[in-house]
């Protein structure tokens, strides 16, 4: 997935990209939280903003939590 200029990505979307990552990769929260960590941010929190970064650790929390 290519993600130029896109701006701030939303909680609402990380909480729908784990979702899809779960149903398409037959995985948990934490094994969704490594794949998308990886495709988005490439290892490095900065990478999107920290405003992304928070809203993606909010969207883990909440997908764990149910």
């Amino acid at each position: 997935m290519l993600i130029k200029n896109a701006g701030t990505l939303s909680q609402k979307y990380f909480q729908s990209y784990f979702q899809l990552t779960m149903n398409s990769q037959h995985c948990n929260a934490d094994q969704a939280k490594k794949i998308i960590f990886d495709r988005f941010f490439a290892g490095n929190t900065k990478k999107l903003g920290a405003t992304s970064y928070q809203n993606f650790m909010n969207a883990y929390k909440q997908c764990k939590e149910g």
